[in-house]
């Protein structure tokens, strides 16, 4: 079974993957951070719907990694 979620969902969990305690969206769990120094994801869970909302680049590293090698050296140290 596939779910769907709104784009206004969407939008709502992504800007919460910047403030994961502090930010609810209506109907979702918040589950879980993972970080390594500034590259994170946040879990959020809605019945058997599981969102991973990525934060995005906010400095010198990572905007290097997401140049050079589409992220993925930045997204290899989580």
């Amino acid at each position: 079974m596939t779910s769907s979620i709104s784009l206004l969902e969407a939008a709502l969990l992504s800007r919460a993957a910047y403030k994961p305690d502090t930010a609810s969206v209506a109907g979702w769990t918040f589950d879980r951070t993972v970080t390594v120094g500034s590259t994170s994801f946040s879990v959020y869970t809605k019945g058997d719907t599981a969102v991973f909302a990525f934060r995005g680049s906010e400095n010198f590293d990572n905007w290097k990694s997401d140049l050079s090698d589409d992220g993925s050296g930045e997204w290899e140290k989580i």
